[in-house]
């Protein structure tokens, strides 16, 4: 069994459900603690004049000390947010597909940060027919001196799982030989992406595939990305 272990992002790019939808169970990171300038609030989406637009969900006194699953949205601040995606994909092929991401997003009825996005993801995934299971790393009861590669595999273990995947940009957060110790196979994915979900290098919401393909061209869109285990990468040996 494979698993993949990642903080819940706001509505993440295409290379965040292309990795869910390569595992067994998906594991939302939900008590790492709060990065203010990193993508668990805020994303970008197609802007103006080949700028990417950034758009972020407003919170409540925000703080690094805080766990995600311990920070609080603005309700009101998130409905602007909406407004602003739906305004800049108003002419969309697949501005219907959009809408319906919209519905679900105005009607979760959530105001817990880490919560709130494991929701909207979820869902996105339905619709792109991941049938991948989902559960919260603050559900297991990870010994408090646990680091973060300690943790990961304890979850894993835990789960029963045979497999551990990442993203490749994260070859050097790990040890292979830790989780070879452990019965683990330590992978990586590397993302296909193609041209299209970027705007001046930077990648964009899986809102934007969706608008460009709908839920059935962006569904075709996960199944990509190739996986390479760590031992023909020949990295992370001690």
């Amino acid at each position: 069994m494979r698993i993949a272990v990642m903080q819940p992002y706001f509505l993440p790019y295409l290379g965040y459900f292309q990795l869910i939808a390569k595992c067994d169970v998906f594991v939302f990171y939900d008590d790492d603690f709060f990065k203010p300038k990193g993508f668990i609030h805020r994303n970008y989406i197609e802007g103006y004049q080949q700028e990417a637009l950034r758009i972020s969900i407003p919170l409540a006194k925000k703080s690094q000390n805080k766990k995600i699953n311990e920070t609080e949205i603005l309700a009101l601040g998130l409905e602007k947010t909406m407004r602003t995606i739906e305004q800049r994909y108003a002419k969309a092929s697949f501005k219907s597909d959009v809408e319906k991401i919209l519905e679900f997003v105005n009607s979760a009825d959530s105001h817990n940060l880490a919560d709130f996005n494991s929701r909207v993801i979820s869902f996105i995934a339905r619709c792109l027919e991941i049938q991948t299971r989902y559960t919260d790393s603050s559900l297991f009861e990870t010994p408090a001196q646990f680091g973060y590669e300690a943790k990961i595999i304890y979850i894993a273990k835990t789960l029963g799982a045979t497999s551990y995947l990442n993203m490749i940009g994260g070859q050097h957060l790990y040890q292979t030989q830790h989780f070879l110790n452990h019965g683990i196979d330590l992978e990586f994915l590397r993302p296909e992406l193609g041209g299209h979900c970027f705007q001046q290098m930077q990648p964009l919401s899986i809102v934007d595939s969706i608008s460009r393909f709908g839920f059935e061209g962006t569904s075709s869109l996960v199944l990509k990305g190739s996986v390479t285990s760590s031992n023909y990468l020949g990295i992370g040996y001690v």
